[in-house]
């Protein structure tokens, strides 16, 4: 093999890592980014929710308030007490034949 051609592949070679290894990089950079958008949406809609005063509704949550980026999100609150609320036009649950209990909100 001619020198040439000894330093073509070992070009190609090293730019076909480069190419693999940033990938790499930017897969879990974009995983990352995307996972803690996800992260932060859920944390402002559960704060949201944690303040509303259920003693005051009849089974529906009003709808909350969306920021720009936000979409629409069907949810579902369940009380101590067994009481389900859920957001109108969103699925809908009955307590009694929930699989799941109230959460104790103790923690594991």
């Amino acid at each position: 093999m001619t020198f040439r051609r000894r330093l073509m592949v070992a070009s190609a070679g090293a730019v076909a890592v480069a190419v693999f290894v940033a990938s790499v990089v930017i897969w879990f950079a974009v995983r990352r980014e995307l996972r803690s958008q996800v992260d932060e949406s859920l944390l402002r809609r559960a704060a949201s929710v944690e303040h509303l005063p259920f003693g005051s509704f009849q089974g529906e949550l009003p709808a909350l308030p969306l920021g720009p980026d936000d979409p629409f999100v069907f949810f579902q609150v369940t009380t101590p007490g067994g009481r389900v609320f859920g957001t109108p036009g969103g699925p809908a649950s009955d307590s009694t034949t929930s699989s799941m209990p109230p959460a104790s909100g103790t923690g594991r």
